[in-house]
């Protein structure tokens, strides 16, 4: 997963960690490589967190419910 600036995602945040306002939108790039055609990937929620611990409060949602 990678974090870019913009939404042409043509600039890729590298410097961490990055701050960031609330409601602001977020540009996130996923890639799933695999050579089986049969799987697929669906990313049901995403999250940010202070520590490594996704249950940690606070949190912050991006992404709900896929």
């Amino acid at each position: 997963m990678s974090l870019y600036n913009d939404s042409a995602y043509a600039s890729l945040v590298s410097k961490f960690p990055y701050s960031v306002k609330l409601k602001i939108p977020l540009y996130f790039k996923v890639e799933f490589v695999t050579n089986d055609p049969s799987l697929s990937m669906l990313i049901d929620t995403c999250k940010a967190t202070a520590d490594s611990s996704p249950s940690s409060t606070p949190n912050y949602r991006f992404l709900k419910d896929g």
